[in-house]
């Protein structure tokens, strides 16, 4: 009896993991716009005096994975604009141990661009290499602190190391981003 009672335990217990690990891209879209709020409160917007700064967050694309959320953000009065990149989930320490977490890593306009730009442009530019030997063939390339690994495994595929982030985004969600980003920023 003790044993079943046991074993009921343990699964209701692996249950209601399971369920906490469930992903819901729309969540995280909105979750991350919160954090994105924190976010250029304490790292991106210069707060020297007392009247009101004004600022636009938008978000743009929420990765299927929920691993990648990309916003559009502006200050005017700083003369700041560009893409903030979500990476939310799994974030290893120099230590090797990970804990649940996330952060953003900030391009500004003319580096986000040419970071969005330059991946697409190596898919359509390397397309016979990647699509040879599906999920064997990599490109690496570095992007000031961000490390990018494109393949093709199916989907179009990017991984983004950053941070102790190993976050996953698709072809499709990169070139969505810079369409809805060059849209908010006309």
């Amino acid at each position: 009896m003790k044993i079943r009672l046991l074993l009921a335990a343990c699964l209701l217990a692996q249950l209601s993991f399971a369920q906490t690990k469930e992903e819901d891209p729309e969540y995280t879209e909105e979750m991350a716009l919160y954090k994105a709020k924190e976010y250029a409160a304490f790292e991106l917007i210069d707060r020297s005096s007392d009247s009101i700064t004004r600022f636009i967050l938008h978000p743009l694309e929420a990765g299927k994975s929920a691993e990648m959320t990309t916003l559009y953000f502006k200050c005017e009065s700083q003369g700041k604009e560009g893409l903030l990149l979500g990476f939310n989930g799994e974030q290893k320490n120099s230590d090797g141990r990970s804990s649940e977490a996330s952060d953003f890593y900030y391009l500004p306009k003319a580096e986000a661009i040419d970071f969005l730009n330059r991946i697409i442009s190596l898919f359509e530019r390397e397309d016979n290499f990647f699509s040879d030997e599906k999920d064997q063939n990599n490109g690496l390339f570095q992007f000031g602190e961000l490390k990018v690994v494109i393949y093709e495994g199916g989907d179009k595929s990017i991984r983004i190391f950053w941070n102790g982030f190993d976050s996953n985004w698709e072809l499709d969600e990169c070139e969505d981003t810079l369409k809805e980003l060059m849209k908010a920023m006309e």
